[in-house]
């Protein structure tokens, strides 16, 4: 029986022979004085032990996903900010307030004030189209 578990293989009793893999020859590595310095610290280390670049790219960027799900967002600097979801929400309330006044403002005039005053208040006449003129925010 074989389980996988966080990208780990755990087998579980012997293999059957037809499953068995074939032996592999363990990495032979190159002596010190076969290695050569090319200036940078990657060349000191075997090609064998250092990830490469797709596996490099691959695995930064499973690390911006999980940063995502938790609601961080990555700068070039790698510093980690908060996302706008976790802002708090006075600046939001007031801009609902602002809101709220100016739809306030910007109704027809009822008929019963029509009425009242003889139809000498006929419309409102500082009524503001959404075309015309914008609120600015």
């Amino acid at each position: 029986m074989e389980y996988f578990i966080l990208g780990w293989r755990i087998l579980l009793g012997p293999l059957p022979q037809s499953q068995k893999r074939p032996a592999v020859s363990p990495a032979v590595f190159p002596s010190p004085a076969e290695i050569t310095v090319s200036g940078s610290p990657s060349a000191l280390t075997p090609a064998a032990t250092s990830p490469t670049i797709n596996e490099r790219n691959r695995l930064l960027r499973r690390s911006e996903i999980h940063d995502r799900m938790l609601g961080f967002s990555r700068c070039r600097r790698r510093r980690f900010f908060v996302s706008a979801a976790k802002m708090p929400s006075h600046k939001t309330f007031r801009i609902k307030k602002k809101l709220a006044k100016k739809m306030r403002q910007n109704r027809p005039i009822p008929y019963w004030i029509r009425m009242r005053t003889d139809n000498t208040i006929r419309y409102n006449a500082k009524r503001r189209h959404w075309r015309r003129t914008k609120l600015g925010f």
